[in-house]
């Protein structure tokens, strides 16, 4: 085991050194995961807060769980007729539930309250679920820019050097052009260029 680990590692250092390309995609890839991972935490932890508040409280008062997948709250968000379309229907408590629905709502919240959007359909009921958003828009939104800022700085790397590249075969056009190279042999060069230009990149 530790040979073939040995030699995972030996190829995907030689992928890292020798393509740009691979780099930005597992770059790219990486973020995915980590954006993923993020979400897939603040939606869990979400759910959690809300449905021990539910099971906490009772009858007394109520959660974001119970206001928007039972409707137990004279303000809920949703309609009779949403709550049959969002499949919450005939269910009285929350662990009657299917797990999608659940997990679905709540990384619903969470990728809006990661993105600053905030619809506002569900919001904390209770001061304990208060904090916790509050402690996830400060976390989220830290995650986001950092998200944000890295997928920029890839775009940038190839932008530039999709712009370098254009700019090599300007210089080796217009060497042609004062030349007066027969129009064939332009042709052959340029794609020989590209071709040549496309490698190094990848």
């Amino acid at each position: 085991s530790k040979l073939l680990r040995g030699s995972v590692l030996e190829i995907y250092e030689d992928v890292m050194a020798s393509s740009a390309r691979a780099r930005n995609l597992i770059k790219m890839a990486k973020l995915c995961m980590f954006f993923l991972l993020v979400l897939h935490y603040l939606s869990s932890f979400w759910f959690l807060v809300g449905h021990t508040q539910a099971s906490e409280l009772g009858s007394a008062e109520i959660s974001w769980v119970t206001s928007y997948m039972l409707g137990d709250d004279d303000t809920s968000s949703l309609t009779s007729e949403e709550i049959l379309a969002s499949g919450f229907e005939g269910a009285t408590s929350v662990d009657e539930l299917d797990l999608w629905p659940k997990y679905v709502t709540s990384m619903y919240w969470a990728i809006t309250t990661m993105s600053s959007v905030g619809y506002g359909d569900i919001t904390p009921k209770s001061d304990t679920e208060r904090v916790f958003a509050f402690f996830a828009m400060a976390i989220s939104g830290t995650c986001y820019g950092f998200l944000l800022g890295n997928i920029a700085a890839v775009v940038g790397y190839v932008d530039a050097h999709t712009r370098m590249q254009h700019e090599r075969m300007e210089v080796i056009a217009t060497y042609m052009g004062q030349r007066s190279f027969p129009e064939g042999l332009q042709r052959r060069i340029k794609r020989f260029s590209r071709n040549f230009y496309a490698e190094r990149s990848a």
